[in-house]
């Protein structure tokens, strides 16, 4: 009889022991599975923050280089004198001051066409610095220019542009444009400018 009441208390004990061994078992693959439910969790966020911060930067690099393109643009139409082609790259209540202040593109193009007509010139822009904010941008460019004037002589310049850009249906366009001078090295006359020769 002792010995039956002991082997019921023994297995009473194994089964508590059991039972707890049990609990602490799925108590512990639970607390797994939500950390690794939670691991897997924050993984798939940070991939999803991964690939919205590539895909800014993407853009960042795009919006860069379509700016670089209108300021290109903006020195090969001055020098091959199309003149609604560089009026077409500003906004038109752009603001410019070339040393001579213009409250629209159109008054910039009228008096540079008046200025140098199609006399040759050579502009170049170096080092741009831009920087996007969302559909706004500012650049600056260190340049150089060679001016013939129609009257004969001219000057070779150097200098920055601090430029405004803002970006409109999806294109952009120069707001505002100061061209800051640092040296002007006049040409001599030699008489009526001649148009270089084109060669084949």
């Amino acid at each position: 009889m002792t010995s039956d009441r002991s082997k019921t208390r023994s297995d009473r004990r194994f089964s508590k022991k059991a039972g707890m061994v049990t609990a602490a078992a799925l108590l512990l693959a639970g607390g797994v599975a939500t950390g690794t439910a939670a691991a897997s969790s924050h993984h798939s966020h940070g991939d999803q923050a991964g690939s919205a911060s590539i895909a800014a930067t993407v853009r960042n690099l795009a919006d860069i280089q379509d700016i670089e393109k209108l300021k290109a643009r903006y020195f090969q139409d001055v020098d091959t004198k199309q003149w609604a082609d560089l009026q077409a790259l500003f906004t038109p209540d752009a603001h410019i001051n070339t040393g001579q202040e213009f409250n629209s593109p159109a008054e910039l193009v009228k008096a540079t066409k008046t200025l140098i007509a199609d006399a040759p010139t050579a502009h170049q822009g170096l080092l741009p610095n831009i920087t996007v904010k969302g559909d706004t941008a500012t650049g600056t460019w260190v340049m150089e220019d060679y001016v013939n004037l129609k009257a004969g002589g001219g000057f070779h310049g150097y200098g920055q542009y601090h430029d405004t850009y803002k970006r409109i249906d999806g294109r952009w366009y120069i707001t505002g444009s100061v061209l800051e001078r640092y040296r002007m090295d006049t040409l001599p006359d030699t008489g009526p400018y001649r148009a270089a020769q084109k060669t084949n």
